[in-house]
């Protein structure tokens, strides 16, 4: 249980981090008004299966786009910001998509990790370092860094304090003066306004919560069952830009439906019904939606965190496996080297 737990605390703190970052760029926010930059998606190329950033902040009257990081932390730190300029690399092998959606052309692109001021101190060090290997892909557009502060009111704050960096120079500044003066101070945060419940790189259970949430509520207010839950109620609950925050929201919403639908019948929470069609029942039993939902979430966390356990376990075993009894053709060379020994004897 306690792997899955870190899992899933892990994630929740994630999601609210993209949150944070989201909420500064929403229409109207302070910062949106004072600098012209607007949230655009999170998960930005999450339906192409590629490397890409957390969250896309786009300014229509300079055409430069801001793409975000958000970490909670980075165990192995060099080699996981190595993988965030590859995905700015593959973000810029996109461009053109990205136009497609935006209607409009992008005129520059930056990109910037925000983590924990707890992390900042180490992150920074590691992206000094590797400002030094020119050749890494992503590279000629230098990561910059926003910190953001849990301490007394959430605040998200560019961070300059990079070994080896001239913070003088523009490549290592945004380039926008307007969002470089009000990012120098700490901006509070205000999620209020964000009405988005999910992201697409959320985890499983926290999509599960939110939109078993949704049908529980929507079914007591027109008097159906509450336990009832229909495929199509799912998929549109995802397909809106509203509930997902994500540009092809309508296009993703099946896949994020059925990663729902497949785990809670998987995990027994979902039974499908034997008189309709993609018609499904919760198995938790209840009066109310939030016992239900409570129980639902629990036993989705004793399922998987038993799926976790029994993966390993398995694996374990494998390998133990494969170290007493090596593969087939390793004996036959064995043999063969063998045999040429003694013949050549």
């Amino acid at each position: 249980m306690d792997e899955y737990r870190r899992q899933k605390e892990t994630a929740t703190l994630h999601d609210t981090l993209i949150t944070a970052v989201a909420s500064l760029f929403l229409p109207g926010s302070p910062l949106n008004k004072s600098t012209g930059y607007l949230f655009r998606s999170a998960d930005p190329l999450w339906e192409l299966g590629v490397p890409s950033f957390d969250v896309w902040i786009h300014n229509f009257n300079t055409g430069t786009s801001l793409f975000v990081e958000c970490k909670t932390g980075l165990a192995q730190t060099t080699r996981e910001i190595r993988g965030i300029y590859e995905a700015a690399f593959t973000v810029r092998q996109n461009q053109v998509y990205l136009e497609s959606i935006l209607g409009k052309g992008i005129s520059s692109m930056e990109f910037v990790l925000c983590t924990p001021a707890s992390e900042m101190q180490r992150v920074a060090e590691a992206v000094g370092r590797l400002d030094q290997e020119p050749d890494l892909p992503g590279t000629q557009t230098p990561l910059l860094l926003w910190q953001l502060d849990v301490f007394k009111q959430q605040s998200i704050q560019f961070f300059k304090l990079v070994p080896g960096r001239d913070g003088g120079k523009l490549e290592f500044r945004h380039r926008d003066s307007n969002l470089m003066k009000e990012l120098r101070q700490p901006v509070p945060v205000d999620d209020s306004e964000l009405l988005v419940k999910v992201y697409p790189s959320s985890h499983p259970v926290l999509l599960a919560k939110n939109v078993i949430s949704e049908m529980l509520r929507r079914n007591e207010a027109t008097g159906e069952s509450l336990q009832v839950v229909r495929r199509r109620d799912v998929c549109d609950f995802f397909s809106s830009p509203t509930n997902v925050g994500h540009y092809a929201a309508g296009k993703i919403g099946e896949s994020l439906m059925k990663i729902v639908i497949d785990r809670g019948v998987e995990f027994g929470l979902l039974r499908p019904s034997v008189d309709a069609k993609d018609v499904f029942s919760i198995t938790v039993k209840g009066t109310l939606p939030s016992t239900i939902l409570t129980q639902y979430e629990r036993r989705y966390d004793q399922a998987a965190a038993r799926k976790i356990a029994w993966n390993r376990a398995t694996k374990e075993v494998t390998e133990q496996d494969a170290k007493r009894n090596p593969p087939l053709d390793r004996w036959v060379k064995v043999e063969t080297k063998s045999s040429g020994q003694d013949t050549s004897g």
